[in-house]
């Protein structure tokens, strides 16, 4: 399926909702349309991406709110589910009304769409905390701006 596209766009936003908060992070996930728009002139590619990235930080912000000692855990799983969540129906809801032209089987499809924003999330959020931790060794009270 060529419209789903590995790439890194994702760190500087989960990167900006750990060091942050959702609030600016949803705002980097606007820049980030805006780039994608200009670079590729193509409006549904952009919009997913975005789509994609918010609903990973939305997950990832409700996760950051659990205790102490499970925090790290649940914004990872969390951050994944809400991605799959909301990507896969509007994959289909593209898909249905022509946007994206897919040929094959529906399940296969939602399987597909599903694997790889798992392995797109986990590039999301994996790459955004391990920068947000590199960071915070060298400049401690960062940590207290997300929180």
């Amino acid at each position: 399926m060529p419209f789903l596209k590995f790439d890194f766009t994702g760190i500087p936003i989960a990167l900006a909702m750990l060091i942050f908060g959702l609030i600016p992070s949803f705002f980097t996930s606007i820049i980030a349309l805006i780039a994608i728009l200009a670079r590729s002139g193509d409006i549904v590619g952009a919009s997913m991406k975005a789509i994609a990235e918010f609903s990973t930080i939305a997950g990832m912000a409700i996760g950051l709110k659990a205790t102490k000692k499970s925090r790290l855990a649940l914004m990872f799983a969390m951050g994944l589910i809400m991605r799959v969540l909301v990507m896969i129906p509007v994959n289909l809801l593209l898909i249905s009304i022509g946007v994206m032209k897919v040929q094959g089987v529906l399940v296969t499809i939602v399987l597909l769409i599903g694997i790889f924003n798992i392995l797109q999330g986990i590039i999301t959020i994996f790459g955004g905390y391990s920068i947000y931790e590199i960071i915070k060794r060298h400049i401690p009270s960062i940590s207290n701006n997300a929180r």
